[in-house]
């Protein structure tokens, strides 16, 4: 195992991905109908990829909240998501501000793709503060084709840190799995996907999960996250946060 510094350093920036999705509707499918309540017998049965990620381009922008600190301003995300290449994949570049004076900071790059049976996948993520590239292999599945309401769909994969500018070199090497779930509807008749991440390097242990409100056009309206990163018996990094549409 590397000394704590350096792995702490490279979980937290792992812990932070943004792997929340981003997408729209496509041209065929039905708009959510805000009049549905969040009983679980009047969701839909199943919702489909394309409802939580798909190809630009386009701009969104989120309002932070620290709700480990009674929903104190915890900054701003920005999710700029590129159009879809000839072999499928797209990008989603993650950039922050403290607030809206400050100019945005690029922080990470994630690469997905579409696969033949729908499901949407995550390639690799480059991270501008530790320049490193995080590859997948093989492909990590995000969330597959369609979700089933109630069930819970579970992928692994291994992972390989290397440099940015030198791929040859290998920083770390470990495990992924990523879980998704299709919880039904809100109130207003939104959709609710709730995504568990954990990411295993050496004794260091990376969980993500987030419950996702999506927006009536596809992609992410609100987010409820928590994370937490260990190394051994400690703690290095805790939080909550809730993003909101801007």
């Amino acid at each position: 195992m590397r000394p704590l510094p350096t792995t702490a350093a490279l979980l937290v920036s792992l812990a932070v991905m943004g792997c929340a999705g981003e997408g729209d509707l496509a041209a065929s499918s039905p708009p959510v109908n805000p009049a549905v309540s969040a009983a679980p017998g009047e969701a839909a049965a199943s919702i489909g990829a394309e409802r939580i990620y798909a190809p630009g381009p386009r701009t969104r922008t989120y309002a932070a909240t620290d709700t480990a600190r009674a929903g104190r301003p915890a900054g701003h995300e920005r999710r700029d998501v590129s159009g879809a290449e000839a072999d499928g994949s797209w990008t989603i570049a993650l950039a922050t501000r403290a607030d809206g004076a400050d100019p945005w900071k690029p922080t990470q790059t994630l690469r997905v793709r579409r696969v033949a049976s729908g499901a949407v996948e995550l390639v690799e993520l480059t991270d501008e503060k530790e320049k490193s590239v995080t590859v997948f292999e093989p492909p990590l599945t995000l969330v597959p084709a369609s979700l089933a309401a109630g069930a819970v769909h579970r992928a692994e994969s291994t992972l390989t840190i290397r440099k940015a500018a030198d791929r040859e070199r290998v920083r770390e090497r470990g495990s992924a799995t990523q879980e998704a779930a299709y919880l039904g509807r809100d109130e207003a008749g939104r959709d609710i996907v709730e995504t568990t991440m954990r990411l295993e390097i050496s004794a260091a242990r990376v969980l993500r999960r987030q419950a996702m409100t999506l927006a009536e056009d596809g992609g992410v309206a609100t987010a409820d996250e928590v994370r937490s990163v260990r190394v051994g018996p400690i703690t290095v990094e805790s939080s909550k946060r809730r993003l909101a549409q801007e």
